[in-house]
């Protein structure tokens, strides 16, 4: 009987135990395990918006200035003394007529000057004696006055002689042409032996410090082109050469049978190596005068609240895990790039622009990119 007691006993035991232990099972399958859960955010980081708008544009350079050297008188060419292409320094001579015929000139109009002073010193000798006469009233008043006129006559006679002298000389000067500047032989128009007439080009010279490049500009952007503006130029000749440069003249009409309007750009430091006539690509940027600190950010950024517009800027990320710290800003208009903000947020701020109605300031984010 003692037996019988002590196998129920451990019977009794035993499932206890097993009791124990299911239920002690049981419990394990209700335990829940509580992780903080991180929201995962798309993020914009603030950049200045004052990239460079560039336009581009093809356009000729050219000389700064350029001049049709011609002669002021007719002739005969006699000799031309330059080249195409060639440097001439100011007060070179360029080309020269035949002078004779104006040596011609200047020696008959020396010989007329002779004669008449001849004839003058004639006509004054008879006029101090007939003056003298006359006071006397030893000859008529007739007398008197055709010796005084053929006196005057005579003098003026020199005078008009003294002009032609005059003119002589400076055709004889006028019959060589010289560079009125330093520059470069553009064209030569005509050739030794030639007859030209008076304002007749010979040589066509570039010259000036500076090369310029002209570019057309369509009326859509004329409003946008200011005097000053700064531009970047490179010529299809000159590869890896780049040369800055700034708009000089704005024209004010289109030019002749186009729809663009003259833009001048005057080239710095091109130390000769542009020719006339080159093609051109020209930059214009549109920026120059914009703020270059001017900062925009998405629409998607941007909510509000009884206060005024906010956004979350995302700080103290490490290991793409950040806080997000709601702050108000203050913005400006709406652009194609986003709103300008005035204050609130700087650049290099990351801010969020998903879900950010779910966000709540302080809370712990995940940072996904860009």
């Amino acid at each position: 009987m003692y037996n019988s007691k002590l196998r129920k006993i451990q019977k009794l035991s035993i499932l206890v135990l097993v009791s124990l232990v299911f239920i002690s099972c049981s419990n394990k399958k209700d335990i829940k395990i509580y992780k903080e859960v991180i929201r995962p955010v798309k993020y914009h980081t603030i950049k200045s918006s004052s990239e460079n708008q560039d336009l581009s544009f093809s356009g000729i350079s050219m000389p700064q200035e350029q001049a049709k050297i011609s002669f002021k008188i007719s002739g005969n060419i006699k000799k031309i003394y330059v080249k195409l292409g060639d440097k001439v320094k100011k007060g070179q001579i360029i080309a020269e007529l035949d002078p004779e015929v104006y040596k011609l000139k200047l020696r008959e109009a020396n010989i007329a000057l002779k004669n008449i002073k001849a004839k003058a010193k004639n006509a004054e000798s008879t006029y101090k004696r007939i003056k003298a006469l006359y006071e006397e009233q030893n000859v008529s008043k007739n007398d008197y006055e055709k010796a005084l006129t053929m006196y005057e006559v005579s003098k003026t006679g020199i005078s008009a002689i003294l002009n032609k002298i005059k003119q002589a000389k400076l055709q004889l000067k006028y019959a060589t042409i010289k560079a009125p500047d330093n520059g470069v032989i553009a064209y030569i128009l005509q050739k030794e032996n030639e007859n030209i007439a008076a304002g007749m080009p010979v040589v066509v010279l570039n010259y000036g410090k500076k090369t310029e490049v002209e570019v057309g500009i369509p009326e859509t952007v004329m409003n946008k082109i200011k005097l000053g503006m700064k531009t970047i130029v490179k010529f299809n000749s000159l590869k890896n050469k780049t040369f800055n440069g700034k708009i000089t003249k704005i024209g004010v009409s289109p030019k002749l049978n186009t729809p663009l309007f003259p833009v001048t750009i005057e080239l710095e430091n091109t130390n000769n190596k542009i020719l006339t006539g080159m093609v051109a690509k020209v930059k214009i940027n549109l920026n120059k005068r914009r703020n270059k600190n001017k900062i925009t950010i998405p629409t998607l950024a941007v909510n509000e609240d009884s206060q005024s517009k906010y956004v979350y800027i995302i700080k103290n990320i490490k290991n793409n895990i950040g806080v997000v710290k709601k702050t108000h800003v203050k913005l400006g208009k709406l652009t194609n790039k986003g709103f300008e903000v005035f204050s609130g947020v700087k650049l290099g701020d990351k801010i969020v622009i998903a879900g950010v109605n779910k966000m709540k300031d302080g809370l712990k984010v995940r940072v996904l990119g860009e």
